[in-house]
């Protein structure tokens, strides 16, 4: 690659670092020391993967420059589906390593280490910085049960999955409706006559649509566990398998991502109704 703004003493890694974009990754489109208007910065590299995640690299002789941060925020705050890596020489070291090194994991930023042979090794993968604009449940406020998967959840949407971490948090949801429900079954809280479901087959819609029906709040003293809680679980049900249409161009990234910005986001919020909805029912989320 030609470059005229990099540090000459840089340009022989710069290659290095574009032919493993090209031959290992198949990012295309790349080119040197382009400038990126919605960032207000020129990277050394830019290139484009095949779900039209653009690719930022910065060539540096530090892990973390400050000039980082700008480009991070500014990425997250306006949703750009680009992920940042900064190329380092393998076996780099100074007094301020380890704290840089944890920023840019803190920030999603990804690392290359480039050995002087020319092998490029990542030491830590990027995020994309429009996922990273997702707002993240408290932990701490959910039970110990839920925890683990709920964060197993947010890596996977940040990590380039966001699809499949929203089914990981409706999976949480019907698991409980189902519990639920034979929770209320046992103690006798469905005011269902000789009518039931056959959990292990019945789908989730159908669990909820019988819980609202029959439920009987005052009894299991259960008065957050409103037709409207159930309600909203019943608009999450047709989600629960979408995975949505190919990405065909950059914008349909953008638009997909913000949608699932908003299910992950509300699944989330309603997962928490829930919990607080069926605390009364003794040992519901142990």
């Amino acid at each position: 690659m030609k470059f005229q703004i990099l540090d000459k003493r840089l340009h022989e890694m710069g290659d290095y670092v574009a032919k493993f974009l090209d031959k290992k990754w198949g990012i295309s489109k790349l080119r040197p020391e382009t400038h990126i208007p919605e960032v207000d910065f020129t990277f050394a590299i830019t290139g484009t993967d095949q779900y039209f995640y653009a690719y930022w690299i910065m060539i540096e002789e530090v892990v973390y420059p400050r000039v980082t941060d700008p480009i991070v925020i500014k990425g997250i705050t306006d949703h750009i589906p680009a992920k940042l890596y900064i190329a380092i020489p393998e076996g780099l070291k100074y007094s301020q390593y380890k704290e840089d090194l944890r920023a840019a994991k803190e920030r999603g930023v990804g690392i290359l280490e480039v050995s002087e042979r020319g092998k490029v090794f990542v030491s830590q993968l990027a995020l994309p910085l429009s996922l990273l604009a997702l707002r993240t449940p408290e932990f701490d406020k959910f039970p110990k049960r839920y925890r683990t998967e709920l964060s197993e959840a947010v890596s996977t949407f940040q990590n380039g999955d966001p699809s499949k971490g929203c089914s990981k948090v409706y999976d949480l949801i019907e698991d409980l409706c189902r519990r639920i429900y034979t929770k209320c079954d046992k103690l006798g809280f469905l005011n269902a006559g000789k009518t039931s479901l056959n959990i292990h087959k019945a789908s989730w819609d159908s669990v909820v649509d019988f819980l609202r029906s029959h439920m009987d709040t005052t009894k299991s003293k259960c008065p957050l566990m409103t037709k409207q809680l159930l309600n909203r679980i019943s608009g999450l049900t047709p989600h629960r398998n979408d995975s949505g249409h190919k990405i065909d161009s950059r914008s349909h990234l953008v638009a997909r991502e913000k949608q699932l910005r908003t299910r992950f986001e509300a699944a989330c919020d309603t997962l928490y109704d829930l919990v607080a909805a069926s605390r009364p029912l003794k040992g519901i989320h142990k």
